[in-house]
């Protein structure tokens, strides 16, 4: 209860360039964790998850651009569902293999898009991107327009939008199809033995595993006012699974923690060497060798430990 109040009220005591970092940290959030349910819990290792986010950034954009009028809802809509598309299609092919040709094969379909991102100059921009289209007012039925211009607006309406996707991919991992998923990473073979159709099952997560990057590309889109190739090459995908593996994989709130990590120390080391990707790379290697949990694992020991003392009291006093 004490994070959620500190999160949301962050407008309150952060400076501007320190809420702007905090909402980098939502949407990159979302993207980490759509690529966990996928690996995390599927067991389903993806170098080319930045083909969704990059989808819905672009469609955005271009929505915004070529269609009058098109509000800000409809236009987050429209970049997830077309990440969810593009998710479908590759899926098609992504559920008849495994292993080492499932992971080249993401790549191949990422660096697909990129190249169509790059040479389709007439509607992307080419390297040059997409800018100068509208940033539109959340428009609230009785309680009239939101500027979206105003930072701490955009915070709290980010804030909002990320809340809702990572509730739905909770309660997914909740259901029928979430106990398939996780099977898939256990014991593909045996969850099929149990009747479990693992590719239909398949096509399900990556379809919305897609819909969720696609929804985080798209307030990258509004939140940066511009998109280029950067968001659909294959770096973006690497810090995907950056902020993955240093989080925690498997762990829920593992991805959140490697986003807040990425932003604020990456920011922090831009500003203090060149060669911050060095040192960012290192603390990557440090922690597959040493502490493959990721910083979720120490976080959840210290919550433990500081709530050891309540739990007991509470367990004196349902045996009294």
């Amino acid at each position: 209860m004490v994070l959620a109040l500190a999160v949301i009220s962050c407008p309150f005591y952060l400076g501007i360039v320190d809420l702007r970092l905090m909402t980098e940290v939502l949407y990159f959030a979302l993207f980490a964790c759509s690529l966990n349910l996928i690996t995390g819990f599927g067991g389903l290792l993806s170098f080319g998850h930045a083909a969704y986010f990059g989808t819905g950034a672009y469609v955005t954009a271009l929505s915004l651009l070529h269609i009058e009028g098109l509000g800000l809802l409809p236009a987050i809509l429209l970049g997830g569902l077309s990440a969810a598309l593009i998710g479908a299609f590759f899926s098609i092919f992504l559920i008849r293999v495994s292993g080492t040709y499932y992971a080249m094969l993401t790549l191949a379909f990422n660096q697909l898009l990129f190249a169509v991102a790059l040479k389709w100059r007439d509607v992307t921009g080419g390297d040059d991107g997409l800018g100068s289209f509208p940033k539109p007012n959340l428009e609230i039925p009785l309680l009239g327009s939101i500027d979206m211009l105003d930072t701490a607006n955009f915070y709290w309406f980010t804030l909002a939008v990320v809340g809702l996707m990572l509730y739905l991919a909770w309660h997914l991992l909740r259901t029928p199809l979430g106990v398939s998923i996780i099977l898939l990473r256990e014991n593909e073979e045996r969850a099929n033995f149990l009747g479990h159709r693992t590719s239909v099952t398949r096509f399900y997560l990556f379809t919305i595993a897609a819909f969720l990057a696609g929804v985080a590309g798209s307030m990258f889109a509004l939140f940066q006012e511009f998109v280029s190739t950067g968001a659909i090459d294959g770096l973006r995908s690497v810090d995907a699974i950056l902020m993955m593996v240093i989080g925690g994989v498997g762990h829920f709130f593992g991805p959140m923690l490697g986003a807040l990590f990425m932003v604020f120390v990456g920011d922090w080391l831009m500003r203090i060497t060149q060669a911050w990707e060095f040192y960012i790379g290192a603390f990557f290697v440090a922690m597959v060798l040493f502490s493959r949990g990721g910083l979720i694992v120490p976080v959840l020991y210290g919550w433990h430990y500081l709530t050891l003392p309540l739990q007991r009291a509470r367990l004196r006093r349902a045996e009294s």
